[in-house]
């Protein structure tokens, strides 16, 4: 199944979030252990907020 990259990036996004339940996680620590561009990460993150 391929995903849009806006939803690959929102789900590996959730995923290390998920993994991380214990503690805040910065974008920078998301940036590079995902391989999430920062400038997507940033778009992604703020429609994830809107859907909360």
């Amino acid at each position: 199944m391929q995903f849009h990259t806006t939803s690959d990036y929102a789900i590996r996004t959730v995923m290390h979030l998920a993994m991380h339940p214990d503690r805040c996680c910065s974008a920078t620590e998301i940036e590079q252990q995902m391989g999430v561009p920062a400038q997507y990460l940033h778009k992604v993150t703020a429609k994830l907020k809107k859907l909360d």
